[in-house]
Parts: C-alpha cells; sequence; structure tokens
C-alpha cells in the first residue's frame, strides 16, 4: 500500500445509506485514468472494506479540470448512532511512481436509503 489517511466522521445516525465520494480531476492526472484509476481502499470502522477507482467513473472526461463523484458503497448499514473511522488506503501503484499522483478528495455524501 502506498499510505492511508483515517479521519473521525461527524455523527451518523443509524440507518442505512449509499455513500458517494466527490472529488477534484485535473489536466496532470489524465494517467490515472488510462493506468490504475486511483485505486483505493475504504473502510468505516476497520469493516467493509471496499474496492474503489474513482478515475475509471464514466464522468470523467480526459482533460477536463472539474469535480467528479464516484460511488463508495451502494449500501452501507450504519448500526450505531455517532463518530465512526472512515480509513482510505492507496493502492495505486502510481503513487509511488509518478509526480503527479494525487487524490483530491473534496467530500464524502451519505444519502439516506428509506426503506
Amino acid at each position: 500500500y502506498m499510505g492511508h489517511i483515517s479521519m473521525k466522521t461527524p455523527t451518523i445516525i443509524v440507518g442505512k445509506y449509499k455513500v458517494t465520494l466527490r472529488f477534484c480531476y485535473a489536466k496532470s492526472m489524465a494517467f490515472m485514468i488510462t493506468n490504475n484509476g486511483g485505486a483505493m481502499k475504504f473502510s468505516l470502522d476497520g469493516k467493509n472494506e471496499v474496492d474503489v477507482t474513482p478515475m475509471f467513473e464514466k464522468s470523467i472526461v480526459s482533460g477536463t479540470l472539474d469535480v467528479h463523484d464516484s460511488v463508495v458503497y451502494d449500501e452501507i448499514e450504519v448500526e450505531k448512532t455517532g463518530n465512526h473511522v472512515l480509513k482510505i488506503v492507496i493502492t495505486d501503484p502510481d503513487a509511488n511512481t509518478n509526480e503527479n499522483f494525487r487524490i483530491q478528495l473534496d467530500y464524502l455524501h451519505f444519502e439516506p436509503i428509506i426503506e
């Protein structure tokens, strides 16, 4: 792994959520689209580990400076109201070899799933 970041979330209420990552893209990151897509692993409280490759999303247009969405979890259940620990691990090997490699995270959107 090429590195990681852990952060405490704001309070999340018990329930099911769709989680979407909002991230930024710049022209200098174009190599990421054709290589490993900025591969990462996300986990919440050390569980529910999932692979995410945001630069492979269909919304990315090479050479366009913009913000984009990538679904992290189609559905995840939060079993306890409170703060949680989100961990993101960079798994893209380009993080070690390309000076232009970066992941520009804007925010995570927890959208409640109403059943």
